[in-house]
């Protein structure tokens, strides 16, 4: 499955304000107050992914058994739903931000500032 084909699969579960009929219509792209619950579920779902690692470094463990990568990934997959939702609200494809990145970041490995701080390095 391609990113596309992904986020709109998955904007069909898409039930919130601001998303009316599990479809963005126009009138709510771009409007920050409908992207409330996309962003709000991202922080929340981010730390949800860092939860279970901090979990595992509280107890001690090396290495993250099965289990552990298993509920990761999950928590990784409604990451990416949120980051689809925000995606749209934004009027990009999920692949418009992926090449957006992989440019940005080619930029940045042929300046030699890959590694540093700061947006515009």
């Amino acid at each position: 499955m391609n990113f596309n084909k992904y986020q709109k699969k998955a904007s069909e579960f898409a039930v919130y304000s601001g998303n009316e009929d599990c479809g963005l219509s126009s009138e709510y792209k771009g409007m920050i107050t409908s992207m409330a619950y996309p962003l709000l579920g991202l922080a929340e779902e981010s730390g949800e992914v860092c939860g279970r690692a901090a979990k595992a470094i509280r107890r001690g463990d090396t290495y993250l058994g099965a289990a552990d990568r298993e509920d990761i990934a999950k928590e990784l997959g409604d990451v990416l739903w949120m980051v689809s939702q925000l995606a749209l609200h934004l009027d990009y494809t999920l692949e418009d931000i992926a090449k957006m990145n992989l440019d940005k970041l080619t930029i940045r490995k042929e300046k030699g500032k890959i590694v540093g701080s700061g947006d515009n390095r």
